[in-house]
C-alpha cells in the first residue's frame, strides 16, 4: 500500500557523519523528497539553529 507523504530531508553540506551522497540518492530515488542542503553545517547543526530549521519547515507548509 502506497503512501502520498512528502519528504523533507535537511544536510549539512560539513556532515562528517552521514555522507551527502546518501541524501542525494533519497531525493532521486524516493517520490516527492526535497534536499535542503545547509552550507557549511555538520550532523548535529539542527541542535544549534533548530529555530531556524523549524521557521524553514513552517514557511514550506
Amino acid at each position: 500500500m502506497a503512501s502520498n507523504i512528502h519528504i523533507e530531508v535537511f544536510q549539512g553540506t560539513a556532515d562528517i557523519f552521514i555522507p551527502q551522497q546518501f541524501s542525494e540518492y533519497l531525493a532521486h530515488t524516493a517520490k516527492d523528497v526535497r534536499l535542503n542542503l545547509v552550507e557549511g553545517e555538520g550532523h548535529f547543526y539542527h541542535l544549534a539553529y533548530g529555530d531556524q530549521m523549524l521557521k524553514k519547515v513552517k514557511d514550506l507548509y
